[in-house]
């Protein structure tokens, strides 16, 4: 079973702006050929972005943050426990901070709640009332989301590793 975003490598695409003739509908449905107009492969390459390389990426962006921030993760939640109590207060404070930003990447790349299409100003609604960087919030693209998004999860992953001295 073959994805619907998913061509064989032997594929060839044509691309027009103005349409093509009568003829040219015919010769491609003999051949390997697809014919699209500007807007359909705009919309061909969104979605094999968004699903090829955007996806993959939260999911291996996200994938540390969401093991510090998931509720319930033993040997996390074991290793903060030999922490000072101070230490251990300001892994609960980074945990709640987070937590948010670890779960949106995951919803994205798995397609949960209101994350699934490409519509970035969907995503946009949809975290605007929550406690997310602002930069996220106002993003109006995936790749400018995707940069913003990696740079606030770097500097997550960097408090509390420095927290408990490396990656945990």
């Amino acid at each position: 079973h073959k994805s619907p975003i998913s061509l064989e490598a032997e594929q060839g695409l044509i691309v027009s702006k103005v349409g093509f003739q009568r003829g040219a509908y015919v010769a491609a449905s003999k051949s390997n050929i697809q014919l699209l107009s500007w807007e359909e492969f705009q919309n061909l390459f969104e979605e094999r972005w968004f699903h090829n390389f955007l996806v993959p990426k939260l999911r291996d962006e996200s994938d540390a943050l969401v093991e510090y921030t998931e509720p319930v993760n033993s040997r996390i939640l074991g290793k903060a426990d030999m922490l000072s109590n101070y230490r251990e207060r300001r892994f609960q404070q980074l945990h709640e901070q987070h937590a948010l930003l670890a779960i949106l990447g995951q919803m994205i790349a798995n397609n949960i709640g209101p994350f699934k299409n490409t519509d970035i100003l969907q995503l946009s609604q949809a975290i605007t009332s929550l406690n997310l960087p602002m930069e996220l919030k106002k993003t109006s693209s995936w790749r400018k989301f995707l940069k913003a998004y990696s740079r606030h999860i770097r500097k997550a992953l960097k408090e509390f590793d420095d927290l408990f001295g490396g990656r945990a």
